[in-house]
């Protein structure tokens, strides 16, 4: 570990507090954040396509309303 920097040289640049200098526990580490993010990437996707899907429906229903006063107006004409 370079005293100077604060990082671990074998890790390329891994924070210390982090590892013990040994690159396969900076790679354990490393790969275990990976997974994390994933997984929390994984979770926000699914979210998002919630908020998608609740939004398409309220388009839809605007949409409708929106033809039916159209139709209520055309009437009220004639």
């Amino acid at each position: 570990m370079s005293a100077i920097s604060g990082f671990c040289e074998k890790c390329n640049g891994f924070r210390k507090r982090y590892c013990d200098g040994d690159r396969d526990t900076c790679m354990s580490i490393l790969f275990d954040i990976i997974e994390s993010l994933q997984e929390e990437n994984k979770q926000f996707r699914l979210q998002l396509d919630e908020w998608k899907y609740e939004v398409q429906c309220h388009i839809d229903e605007v949409i409708a309303r929106e033809k039916q006063m159209a139709r209520v107006r055309k009437s009220n004409e004639n």
